[in-house]
């Protein structure tokens, strides 16, 4: 999950001061909305 997020959302996380915390929230929340806009 590490590396997914670092390199799927790297620039996203800089910009919001490079928070570790929200980087993975972020990823987390964006795998969810993928996978039931895929489902649906």
């Amino acid at each position: 999950m590490l590396d997914k997020c670092d390199r799927g959302r790297k620039i996203y996380c800089i910009f919001r001061g490079n928070n570790f915390i929200f980087c993975v929230f972020f990823w987390i929340a964006s795998s969810i909305f993928i996978t039931l806009f895929t489902l649906s």
